[in-house]
């Protein structure tokens, strides 16, 4: 997965070094996930952890209400990424960041626009995340969005007007589910609700929430 916690070890020359904030968010008891997302205020959230690694000091941010196993991850996390880096050092914050100013000048800070028009929603959108004919692409679902189009062999990305569900069939291959959630976060930064909550539901685990979208 582009930009995860596995990726970025090397040594940093800080004059170089372009920012990055990975999210790390608890999905299940035993599957916690580390993703790079954009370094956008509206991305914060109380419930999870964040890593801002800006090459010689590397952040990790408690939110208020996050679970001890997603700290347990992150601390784990960045003791790697400290490993190759030097004079690098780790600094703990818990709660909202942005009174610390040196660590907000890293965020995009939209706060003081005006806000925009509420987006027309124009219906449930269905893709595919397969790689069936040897290359990993994600393609669009055609005709009216059902729940009878999820076959067991892929991955597809539920884009609704409330959430959006990334359903991993319980025959998907390797790389299907592992980049599922890299596509869907692209998918979400091109359109125009960038921070609308992503939630992975496996084949045979579905949620009412989910049920409910279709």
């Amino acid at each position: 997965m582009k930009g995860g916690c596995d990726t970025g070890f090397n040594r940093v020359l800080p004059e170089r070094y372009v920012p990055r904030l990975l999210h790390v968010k608890k999905i299940t008891k035993k599957n916690i996930t580390c993703t790079e997302i954009p370094l956008k205020k509206c991305n914060y959230t109380e419930e999870d952890v964040f890593i801002l690694d800006t090459g010689l000091i590397v952040y990790q941010i408690n939110g208020e209400n996050c679970s001890h196993d997603e700290k347990f991850s992150a601390a784990r996390a960045i003791s790697k990424i400290l490993s190759n880096r030097g004079k690098a050092k780790r600094e703990i914050i818990d709660g909202n960041p942005f009174s610390n100013s040196a660590v907000a000048s890293y965020f995009k800070d939209g706060d003081k626009k005006e806000k925009a028009a509420p987006v027309q929603w124009s219906g449930n959108k269905l893709f595919r995340v397969s790689d069936s004919d040897g290359s990993l692409d994600l393609e669009p679902v055609e005709g009216t969005v059902s729940r009878d189009l999820l076959v067991s062999a892929d991955v597809f990305i539920l884009d609704s007007e409330d959430a959006c569900f990334v359903w991993i069939g319980s025959e998907a291959s390797v790389d299907e589910r592992k980049n599922a959630l890299s596509y869907a976060c692209n998918y979400l930064n091109s359109t125009e609700y960038p921070c609308k909550s992503i939630s992975v539901i496996a084949q045979g685990k579905e949620t009412a929430e989910f049920e409910g979208a279709f």
